[in-house]
């Protein structure tokens, strides 16, 4: 059978084979497995237990040696070892997985030997250190698992192999179960690694100079693919880590590496070993900084027919993903080939012939790919400019193509449309994680992509991909071209809040929060006109009341205002508590409204509330808050975040004159008349607000029974609320506070 380490037999007529596979006693071996796997599990676990014994013996009785074997243990355990490794290279993986278990109970025990005969040391039980006592002929157990190490090291090797007919298919239910089972095998080699890294480093070097047959090229599949599986796999038990980075200083390792990079094996026919082969380069790219030759080599074989343009879609897949990631650790050192390689990269996705057969994925990868070459190689800002305009050029003519083509009045071709067009935003979303501080020659031109995304958006604002692609095309594009993006921020804003579904409500959260974050009270105009849309929206999308009706309904909703009915908790749900689903799933939309609305107070963006078109709603946002600060006993979080909303307008809105009307009024006095300046409307009515409502609602919920104060959420709201009040101190005077109290 495969591996050929199980000399193993039963002997005469009737033994079971331990290693000659045959099908008919398959489900004996199994059985016969499981029994060694349990038997030499107990067996270790008893001898281990012995070696601590021993241990507290020998302290106990002032460091004398105790002499005495457990002989009979011993004995059961090497006995137990011939049989073990006959199964565990048994060619079933239903045999050999059997044994696993007991595989890696051998770890640990070796984990826990001493990994050198000249130490005298013995450790205590609550030591974490070593429990076998030292190998000195004395007291030292018969039987390590050191001495069995290589001889593991070869099975696993041999086992790691795929049949030389393996297909590879990730839908094969029986290839699906080969995987799993060589992944056990690998974290075998692992735990190998991390208990003796010399013995294992010289198996490694002894292994590709002696199974491995020159020229690689024309080796066998198998043993080609497992020997880079141990090299890939090799740094994960390298201490410290990174495995990788460590390694990158042993020079034993380094020479494997290059006489890997020096080999044939890039033009081997399997692709799976090709693919393995780039996982390996990349993976342990260090050495190609040092070594510019091996990465000029190495960048030519990943771009060309044996990468990007093979005939297998999976190689062809994978390449481009490595690609990038080759680029974004290689950096600078990549300088002399950027121009080259972002060229080829566009000539290779406007082939006529090659072009096609790439798939979303694959674009996007090398999208993503052009843009780290022309961003983070060093190429001067003059040149970036030029490559990128030559980059963009043609892709924004295949977006216009596409949005001035009949296909987009015809229902049947719209699905289409969408997708191409959704995979153009990306990709331009893609291109722009190259630049994370574009100069302005960049800038300049990210910035020409703005209308023309902004009329995909407009054009298919109802397709569910293009709203995502878009509201993330709009994130990438505030990190990179800051205030130029706040000109088109309302008109995107307002296509995706109005189609916005349940599902990418929280994109549009999230564009939102990062407007207020990053530009603060710059970005008022931007955002105060989707506000009060956005807060309907959440309104909308959660389930009715007990009522019956929508969450929320109301006669007020005719108004500017988002409904009275827009809190945690209904007032007719006060009484008749909603189902636990309902009620969840009210409170998680309910947090979208809530997150938006405390950071744009937490990030000074506040004047959205006093535009004309949010602050006749300004009475139903601050129910809402209250509702959350007050009524969501049992969420913490949602507490605390509240509890912060209002903590914060207090320092912006509550200095100056106090009183003013009550906050209900605001929206009827906004208009003119008497109230000209809706900001002193507002604060008036803020603080009467704040004294009438909120605290004396604050200070009641923190009393209730369900308040756990002893509890680490709970204690922060107490801290949260002592914020607020300190802050309402400061800016009102004790003797407001105090009197209002």
């Amino acid at each position: 059978g495969r591996g050929g380490d199980g000399n193993v037999n039963n002997g005469g007529g009737g033994g079971l084979d331990l290693v000659n596979v045959d099908g008919t006693h398959i489900d004996v071996m199994i059985q016969v497995a499981e029994l060694v796997n349990v038997a030499g599990m107990e067996l270790l676990e008893a001898r281990d237990a012995n070696m601590r014994r021993r241990s507290r013996s020998r302290m106990m009785e002032g460091g004398h040696r105790i002499a005495a074997e457990d002989t009979a243990l011993n004995a059961l355990l090497h006995q137990m070892t011939d049989v073990f490794f006959a199964l565990l290279a048994y060619d079933d993986i239903d045999v050999s997985g059997a044994v696993l278990p007991l595989a890696s109970r051998l770890m640990t025990s070796l984990g826990r030997e001493e990994p050198t005969s000249s130490s005298s040391h013995t450790t205590s039980p609550g030591n974490s250190g070593p429990l076998i006592l030292p190998h000195d002929g004395s007291a030292a157990p018969s039987f390590l698992v050191a001495d069995h190490l290589h001889r593991l090291l070869v099975v696993v090797y041999d086992q790691m192999r795929y049949p030389p007919d393996f297909a590879f298919d990730p839908e094969d239910e029986d290839e699906a179960e080969e995987e799993v089972y060589r992944s056990k095998l690998r974290k075998l080699h692992r735990d190998a690694v991390r208990s003796r890294p010399d013995e294992s480093m010289e198996f490694l070097s002894s292994t590709l100079s002696s199974r491995l047959s020159a020229p690689l090229s024309s080796a066998p599949m198998p043993d080609v693919e497992a020997a880079l599986r141990l090299v890939y796999h090799h740094c994960e038990g390298v201490r410290p880590p990174p495995g990788a980075r460590t390694l990158a200083k042993d020079g034993r390792f380094r020479s494997m590496l290059i006489g890997l990079h020096d080999s044939d094996v890039s033009s081997h026919p399997h692709g799976e070993v090709l693919m393995l082969y780039y996982d390996v380069s990349v993976r342990y790219h260090p050495l190609l900084r040092d070594r510019p030759d091996l990465l000029e080599r190495l960048l030519g074989c990943i771009s060309g027919p044996r990468g990007l343009t093979h005939p297998r879609p999976r190689v062809r897949s994978r390449s481009c993903y490595l690609l990038l990631k080759l680029v974004s650790s290689m950096g600078k050192s990549l300088r002399p080939y950027a121009e080259t390689a972002a060229g080829g990269i566009q000539s290779l996705l406007n082939d006529p012939t090659y072009g096609p057969l790439l798939s979303t994925d694959d674009r996007l990868y090398l999208f993503e790919t052009t843009g780290v070459l022309l961003g983070k190689t060093g190429i001067e800002p003059a040149d970036q400019r030029r490559y990128l305009t030559a980059v963009m050029t043609p892709h924004v003519h295949s977006i216009q193509a596409i949005l001035s083509s009949t296909e987009m009045t015809t229902s049947s071709d719209l699905e289409r449309c969408g997708e191409a067009l959704a995979v153009a935003v990306a990709a331009i979303s893609n291109l722009s994680k190259g630049f994370s501080r574009p100069s302005g020659e960049v800038s300049s031109v990210l910035g020409e992509t703005l209308p023309i995304v902004l009329s995909v958006l407009t054009a298919l604002p109802h397709d569910e991909t293009v709203r995502s692609k878009c509201g993330a095309y709009l994130a990438r594009m505030i990190h990179c071209l800051g205030l130029a993006v706040l000109p088109y921020a309302p008109s995107y804003l307002d296509a995706l809040v109005m189609h916005c579904t349940v599902e990418d409500a929280v994109d549009v959260q999230m564009i939102i929060q990062q407007l207020a974050s990053r530009f603060k009270g710059k970005a008022v105009d931007a955002i105060s006109g989707s506000l009060v849309p956005f807060l309907r929206r959440c309104r909308d999308f959660a389930p009715p009341s007990q009522g019956g009706g929508g969450y929320g309904d109301d006669d007020d909703d005719e108004g500017n205002g988002v409904g009275r009915g827009v809190g945690i908790v209904d007032d007719d749900e006060a009484e008749n508590p909603a189902p636990h689903h309902l009620a969840a799933e009210r409170l998680e939309i309910q947090k979208l409204s809530l997150g938006v609305l405390q950071q744009i107070v937490l990030h000074d963006a506040e004047n959205a509330f006093l535009t004309s078109n949010n602050v006749s709603a300004l009475p139903d946002i601050l129910a809402l808050v209250n509702d959350g600060a007050v009524r969501a006993v049992d969420d913490p979080v949602v507490r605390r975040a509240s509890i912060q909303f209002f903590g914060g307008l207090v320092q912006k809105w509550g200095g100056g004159g106090g009183g003013g009307p009550d906050v209900a009024s605001v929206g009827n006095n906004a208009g003119g008349g008497a109230a000209a300046d809706p900001a002193v409307v507002v604060r008036g009515g803020f603080l009467q607000y704040v004294y009438g409502t909120f605290l004396p609602g604050l200070l009641a919920s923190l009393l209730d029974p369900k308040f756990d104060a002893d509890d680490a959420l709970h204690s922060r709201i107490v801290g949260e609320a002592g914020v607020g009040l300190w802050a309402l101190r400061g800016r009102r005077g004790s003797a407001e506070v105090d009197g209002e109290g």
